[in-house]
């Protein structure tokens, strides 16, 4: 990989920091199929990757909401329990699929989001910080942990609606813990792509760089532009990207 490479990815990842920040999603859902179907990257490499990104870029967004007093640690860290064994265990088991398969299910993921994205995201409106439903939602977690590390995403666009629709958490408190545990959630699932060779650090060091930097400028402008047009647009874009992902793994 060539420094010139490198700066190409670099500013891939601006893009990608960029939309994410404005759009409120995960840069996981841009950074794979960005990688694989743009710089041609297997997309278990790319997944590996991703990972990386994800992690690192979480810790700036965690901190904040940290500091904010926003975060339930003993909620947190109950649930990443459980998210942190599906991470492992979907980490295992991407080295067992085939690269088909893991477009197909990305493919699925990214088209979810999309009509995510189109339609809105429905919530609860929740006054108290009290929760229920915590055997259920330890449950679901796992699966979030899961598809997280076998699809290199943070998980926030599982883990969000689960601990918000399910455990009755203000979807504040959710969005700021689920930052909070998907640092944890996404060093777990990328240690077996590590031990497969699959993850270039140097890649993943450009990624990040670009994407923080991309985050920054778009948290700064974000207000300056109607979001509304831009998620309907995305949208469109997600969708269309989606469904050539899903041809690809056929």
């Amino acid at each position: 990989m060539t420094p010139l490479s490198l700066f190409y990815i670099m500013l891939a990842g601006l893009g990608i920091g960029w939309l994410a920040s404005m759009l409120g999603i995960g840069g996981g859902v841009l950074i794979v199929p960005t990688l694989t179907l743009i710089l041609h990257f297997p997309i278990k490499h790319a997944i590996a990757v991703s990972l990386i990104g994800v992690s690192a870029t979480s810790l700036m967004a965690a901190s904040n909401y940290l500091k904010s007093g926003l975060v339930d640690v003993e909620l947190g860290i109950t649930l990443e329990s459980s998210t942190i064994l599906g991470a492992l265990t979907g980490g295992l088991l991407s080295g067992y699929l085939k690269s088909g398969i893991l477009y197909i299910l990305f493919a699925i993921l990214v088209i979810y989001t999309a009509y995510v994205m189109w339609a809105g995201k429905k919530v609860k409106d929740i006054e108290n910080n009290g929760y229920s439903h915590l055997t259920e939602g330890v449950g679901f977690s796992y699966f979030a942990g899961l598809a997280s590390a076998l699809l290199g995403i943070g998980g926030g666009v599982l883990k969000v609606p689960i601990m918000n629709l399910v455990m009755n958490v203000p979807v504040r408190t959710a969005v700021a813990t689920s930052s909070f545990m998907i640092g944890m959630t996404a060093v777990t699932g990328v240690f077996p792509y590590i031990e497969r060779g699959e993850a270039d650090f140097h890649v993943a060091g450009a990624i990040v760089i670009g994407t923080l930097i991309g985050a920054y400028i778009g948290s700064r402008i974000m207000r300056k532009i109607p979001t509304l047009i831009l998620k309907r647009a995305f949208a469109v874009i997600l969708f269309l990207v989606g469904v050539r992902m899903f041809i690809k793994g056929i």
